[in-house]
């Protein structure tokens, strides 16, 4: 499996040096490409960690999860590659889209950041079901007009 992932990542070099030669009609292609390879390559690398992590305890794994789930952008600032590969897969169960040459389109977020943005206790800027104006009776003759 070692011998794959060090192909693919052969593959992805090669692909990254036509990119810098390649016509503006291609550059997609070569982008698609790379873009495969890179998940292949992710999940070799989360099949290795997860052959190798077999050993560990339950706790010892819920524990670094609910870690990860916590506090995701600390440890995206300060984590190498593939702490960050590891905090995209967790905030995006599926590949982020690029559309060439404009943006990201929105992502799914994985459930769990879903649930938690729930509790927080954000609105989101929007009004409240009773609105803006102060409740009032509904009658206006119990309403005083002094």
């Amino acid at each position: 499996m070692e011998k794959e992932l060090r192909s693919i990542e052969k593959d992805i070099e090669g692909y990254v040096k036509e990119l810098k030669k390649a016509p503006e009609n291609i550059k997609s292609y070569i982008y698609e490409q790379i873009s495969e390879l890179q998940n292949s390559k992710t999940e070799m690398e989360a099949k290795i960690s997860s052959d190798s992590a077999s050993g560990t305890s339950f706790e010892d794994a819920l524990g670094k999860a609910i870690q990860l789930l916590s506090k995701p952008f600390q440890i995206w600032q300060g984590g190498n590659l593939d702490r960050k590969r590891l905090v995209q897969k967790m905030v995006f169960p599926q590949r982020l889209s690029y559309v060439y040459r404009q943006d990201f389109r929105k992502p799914a977020i994985a459930l769990p950041f879903r649930v938690c943005e729930g509790l927080s206790g954000q609105k989101d800027g929007l009004v409240e079901v009773n609105g803006i104006e102060p409740m009032t009776s509904c009658l206006q003759s119990k309403c005083s007009t002094n």
